[in-house]
């Protein structure tokens, strides 16, 4: 794996924990949806390049 692929899964991992953690915390303070979209939003970009990555690497 290269560097830039090491450095790209790691901010996809970032990415994924952030937005639930993020969408957690606007769950419990009563947030508005478009928080929820955007951290939604942030969690499925992580999930969707890990993914891509994993099927790459096949």
């Amino acid at each position: 794996m290269t560097e830039h692929a090491s450095a790209l899964i790691g901010v996809a991992w970032l990415a994924v924990v952030a937005g639930v953690v993020g969408n957690t915390v606007a769950s419990l303070a009563g947030d508005s949806m478009p928080v929820h979209l955007g951290f939604g939003a942030l969690t499925a970009v992580g999930v969707v390049t890990l993914v891509v990555n994993w099927l790459h690497r096949r």
